[in-house]
């Protein structure tokens, strides 16, 4: 009996070499993908340079001994301390970024599983997942333009 796997037949049952078919196979998707960018008139991609850092929010959530942070919680309660300032009350910013326009988005998971050994005492696992793209004022003090994730 022979195991298949994406359409080839790698292994025999009675030998662990890959086969000819699978190993010229191999061989072919490999070409393929290298020339696949030269055929297809694709362009070479360019590294990037990094963007400029945005200055933060004013303002925060203080994180126990880290002191305060440029964001604010989604929802109450906040698993981090006391704080009366978050996102669904109006009073805190879903973005982390002053000086910005364009789209931000985020998401809450609230916990669901117990947590051992958490330096904060906390019982729970959460995470507040966010992205954010637009342009801002960045610390040279001129426009630009990038996305962001928080997670």
């Amino acid at each position: 009996m022979r195991s298949q796997a994406q359409g080839f037949d790698l292994l025999s049952s009675s030998s662990s070499a890959v086969s000819r078919r699978a190993f010229i196979g191999g061989l072919v998707a490999g070409g393929a993908t290298l020339l696949a960018p030269a055929v297809l008139g694709g362009e070479v991609a360019q590294a990037q340079p990094a963007p400029v850092l945005p200055f933060p929010i004013v303002g925060g959530t203080p994180i126990g001994p880290f002191g305060l942070k440029h964001f604010y919680f989604p929802t109450f309660p906040n698993p981090a301390g006391d704080s009366n300032n978050y996102v669904s009350n109006g009073t805190g910013d879903l973005s982390t970024i002053r000086d910005f326009n364009g789209v931000v988005g985020g998401v809450e998971f609230p916990p669901t599983a117990p947590v051992s050994g958490d330096p904060f005492g906390g019982m729970f696992w959460g995470a507040d997942i966010r992205f954010i793209k637009g342009t801002y004022v960045g610390r040279d003090n001129r426009e630009h333009r990038a996305a962001f994730a928080f997670v």
